[in-house]
This record gives C-alpha cells, structure tokens and sequence, in this order.
C-alpha cells in the first residue's frame, strides 16, 4: 500500500491522502483549496462535458484557451509580464493542477 511506502521511506503521509484527497489535500492552504475550487470548476464545466467530441474531433474549439485564461488557469504561476496571472505556482499548486487535468484523461 501507499501508507507501507511512505514509512518504508521515512516520510510521514495521512494514510487517506492518496486516493482520497480532495477534503483534506486542497485544503492544506486557503490558496490552496482555492485553486483546486477553481481547476475542478473550470475542467467540469468547460472541458468534461465536451471532451469525447473533441477527442473524436482531434482538436478542441479555439476559445477554449480564452476561457482559460480569463479563469485565471492558462499561465497560472507565470509572471504577469509575460502574459502570466502572477500568482505562486508551488509544488502543491502544480500537484493540484495536474491531477484535476487527469481527470480529463484525455489522449491529447
């Protein structure tokens, strides 16, 4: 198991965060849980219900990175100098915002 891991390698882990951390995991920060808020709205509402036509299309509509980016989700983490939503991309932030786009589990 995952819980025999993390003691095997000396690291302390709740032993439900793995599979089931959307109660205790995003909620690590205010900031934190905020974004995952935001990453699981945005992937429901925008990308899910449309994503089996888009595979069997191999493509997705042009203003979907506009909607994106206007979420605050395209460029989170870059500077705003470059086009970026400034905001701090730690690892956590980046955990969070790869985990919410598998859920997609799009071919690409």
């Amino acid at each position: 198991s995952f819980t025999h891991f993390a003691v095997m390698a000396n690291v302390e882990v709740e032993s439900t965060w793995f599979w089931d951390w959307d109660a205790k995991l995003a909620a690590k920060s205010q900031a934190h849980a905020d974004f995952q808020k935001l990453m699981r709205n945005f992937i429901d509402t925008e990308i899910l219900p449309h994503i089996a036509d888009w595979e069997e299309a191999g493509d997705y509509p042009e203003d979907l990175t506009a909607k994106a980016y206007a979420a605050g989700i395209y460029a989170h983490g870059l500077p705003k100098e470059y086009g970026g939503t400034g905001d701090v991309m730690d690892a956590w932030s980046r955990f969070i915002f790869n985990d919410e786009l598998g859920r997609v589990c799009a071919g690409g």
